[in-house]
């Protein structure tokens, strides 16, 4: 058998291992941001929003909007429509992102190999040395453990589909100028991918350092050989950055991801070291696995956490320089690892930084190519000593078999919502969003005692927790204690004025109460604040509905149906609006409607029934 065949073998064995180890993924809820991004847009239950995608923010999700990955969200709304909501298909098309994922790694670890050690590439066994090295690294980090959660969590999907396009444009930028010659083709689909991952993910605006340093270190050749040359490579990415910056501005308002981002200037870099360690750490040691890693922020070169950090690093970077010269892609791994890792260095929450496992999903890239390579240099080293040669190949196939076991256990920790929160409170027994979260599950499970305990020790910690007091507004309600759901309601808006659902909350507990003028603010102060939510405009319309008010009522419903027309339960209403100004026709096309999305759906049938026996 030939040496690329048996190379393909292995390749496929590998993305086998990968589906199997995913597997119990797709059997999987909606977990924590899924609830926002994916099951509460309405925007993803139609195809006809696709323009909107591009240019309304608040496309994003059900409650937030600064997050804008046009790409994502309509790869969102494709897996919908042709799933019908339900997660299988959300999970399974992530599994396929990290397969493509896992093959571009495969490809491009190929073709460094080759450009590093031009020597090795006639070396043949039962697999080539380039080969080798590609089936290592792409292994390495396809089968890293600290990619479950960007796997198993669906709102992850944007770090596989910016990672997808920027891996493609990696490859097409190196085949522009790997033939001797500058092809315009390659050139062309280079550039067409960075637009694919800036649309994916705003992460991808680091993708041109990417490149200059691959056209500094690793491209050998002659086609870009004087500066000018290399500007007009570069030009053509740093106009569509431009571009791309000029417009998210317009479209969100922001640059940036979102309100972690930033510091001060005296704490980013006391810190950086520090956050970059213990991403290294995680890297090296993927155990204890969980959603977020909160790390104290450093605020003075006196503190240990200061020296130790630099001098670790320091050490790190002196024995890369020092091993640079025998493995040859530890510039480029170690600039691919930095480059992709900077962005995530700067996510602040006060004095806390936070950590996300996901993050690190395209940068650990770098860290499993110098791994690969320092195996190989082993290997060809010591190759006329089978018996060492044996030992390193099971040292790999040990560590790789040890990789797919944790990811199987840790895939079953983002099975269901509770299950990932529950993780979290295992190794953070007072962290207040993971205990107001699991309220939130209990909640929705209708087992209010438990939720009330959960959401009572998450104020206990931390008092200006607006969800947790949300959600004790909302079982006050339920349980009919009107006073304390008005007194929660109205400190949850104290504590934060810009909360949209804080001024929801408040406005379901007057609506409750019959304070209908009131309750009629409080929904339009949540609309304003997020225009695209579409309970907000249920509630505002079923207000309308009981002042009497139905050519209000029935323009919220309708404004409801332009963004989403699967929604039974507003179609229901809107029937009930018509039924009262005595159009019979309208009133029972929409209960129609409404039993043809949802054949469940019992009061419209009802409704139906006494319309036609009037």
């Amino acid at each position: 058998m030939k040496a690329n065949s048996i190379t393909a073998c292995i390749l496929l064995v590998l993305l086998g291992i990968t589906v199997a180890i995913y597997s119990t993924a797709v059997n999987g809820e909606f977990v924590y941001d899924d609830n926002f991004f994916v099951e509460g847009n309405a925007y993803i239950e139609n195809l006809h929003n696709i323009g909107e995608f591009f240019v309304n923010k608040f496309t994003v999700s059900a409650t937030g909007h600064y997050l804008w990955r046009p790409l994502r969200t309509l790869s969102f709304a494709v897996d919908y429509c042709l799933g019908g909501g339900k997660p299988f298909l959300f999970h399974l098309t992530n599994i396929i992102l990290h397969c493509l994922n896992i093959l571009l790694v495969f490809w491009i670890a190929r073709l460094l190999y080759r450009s590093c050690y031009p020597s090795t590439v006639a070396k043949r066994g039962w697999v080539s040395a380039q080969n080798a090295f590609a089936l290592l690294s792409a292994a390495l980090w396809g089968l890293h453990p600290v990619h479950t959660e960007t796997v198993c969590w669906i709102s992850c999907r944007g770090d596989l589909l910016f990672s997808f396009w920027i891996l493609l444009g990696f490859l097409c930028a190196y085949y522009t100028v790997s033939g001797g010659y500058f092809d315009k083709t390659f050139y062309t689909l280079s550039l067409v991918c960075f637009i694919g991952g800036l649309l994916s993910k705003e992460t991808a605006m680091v993708f041109p350092l990417l490149l200059i340093v691959f056209l500094g270190t690793v491209a050998r050749t002659d086609t870009l050989s004087k500066k000018r040359e290399l500007l007009f490579f570069l030009f053509p990415f740093f106009v569509v950055l431009f571009l791309h910056v000029i417009f998210r501005k317009h479209v969100v308002g922001l640059i940036t991801a979102g309100q972690y981002w930033g510091t001060s200037s005296v704490t980013l870099p006391l810190t950086i070291m520090r956050l970059l360690l213990n991403h290294m750490r995680i890297l090296f040691i993927p155990l204890q696995l969980r959603l977020f890693y909160a790390i104290p922020v450093v605020h003075s070169v006196t503190d240990a956490a200061f020296f130790v950090s630099y001098l670790t690093i320091a050490v790190i970077a002196i024995v890369l320089v020092r091993s640079a010269r025998r493995l040859k892609t530890i510039p480029f791994g170690a600039a691919w690892f930095l480059i992709f890792l900077i962005p995530a260095l700067n996510f602040f929450n006060g004095d806390t930084a936070i950590i996300a496992e996901h993050h690190i999903y395209l940068s650990s890239i770098g860290w499993a190519l110098i791994i690969a390579d320092a195996v190989m240099a082993l290997m060809l080293r010591f190759s006329s000593k089978r018996y060492v040669t044996g030992g390193i190949i099971a040292g790999c196939a040990v560590l790789l078999a040890l990789y797919a076991v944790l990811v199987r256990l840790h895939s079953l920790v983002w099975r269901t919502r509770k299950d990932v929160w529950m993780n979290e409170l295992v190794y953070n027994p007072d962290n207040v969003k993971a205990l107001g979260a699991v309220g939130g599950v209990y909640h929705r499970e209708g087992k209010l005692k438990e939720a009330f305990e959960f959401y009572r020790k998450a104020i206990a910690i931390k008092p200006d927790d607006v969800m947790a007091r949300i959600g004790l507004a909302d079982i006050a309600l339920k349980t009919g204690r009107m006073d304390e759901a008005l007194q929660q309601a109205r400190r949850s808006v104290e504590i934060d004025p810009n909360s949209a659902d804080a001024y929801w909350s408040l406005g379901r507990v007057y609506l409750a109460r019959k304070e209908l003028p009131e309750a009629e603010e409080a929904f339009k102060r949540a609309l304003a604040i997020y225009p695209g939510m579409t309970d907000y405009y249920l509630d505002l319309g079923t207000l309308y509905d009981q002042e009497g008010r139905l050519d209000e009522a029935i323009a919220v419903y309708q404004a409801i149906l332009a963004i989403n027309w699967r929604d039974a339960k507003v179609h229901n209403n809107l029937g009930i609006a018509y039924h009262k100004k005595g159009n019979r026709e309208r009133a029972i096309f929409h209960w129609q409607e409404s039993l043809r999305i949802n054949p469940h759906q019992e009061t419209a049938l009802a409704n139906i029934s006494r319309c036609v026996a009037e």
